[in-house]
């Protein structure tokens, strides 16, 4: 709902800052997605080794018109703008590493992020070699 939504950005604004939550959508296992990962830690999976930390896997380009009307159909066109404006310094994209690998007793290797033009989906592929032994 927008006023979920509001309150979720304001959270974010407010008690995280504007550069902290731009980062920390690289980092969802540290903080947003939590439950997530403790799920997965606590069944024994480790997600170490299996994903490329300094990729994200889906890009929110705020100088596409597509995204810029999703954003302003979510939000506004007040804090659209101002999303905008502060996004400036980040080369107007927002970063977010949403896909991961997770697996217990394999042997990962060469995590990446592959980007794909054309494709059929706005998220990246995540790709792992799994060493067998």
């Amino acid at each position: 709902s927008k006023w979920r939504l509001a309150k979720d950005v304001l959270h974010k604004l407010f008690v995280t800052g504007f550069d902290g939550t731009v980062a920390n959508y690289m980092t969802p296992d540290r903080r947003y997605e939590l439950p997530v990962f403790d799920a997965l830690r606590a069944a024994g999976f480790s997600i170490e080794g299996y994903n490329d930390r300094g990729a994200g896997s889906m890009n929110y380009d705020f100088s596409d018109p597509y995204t810029l009307a999703k954003v302003r159909s979510a939000v506004g066109g007040v804090l659209t703008r101002y999303l905008v404006r502060r996004l400036r310094k980040f080369g107007g994209v927002v970063r977010a590493r949403l896909d991961w690998f997770a697996g217990k007793g394999l042997h990962p290797a060469n995590p990446r992020v592959v980007h794909i033009d054309g494709h059929a989906t706005d998220h990246d592929a995540v790709v792992v070699d799994i060493a067998l032994p």
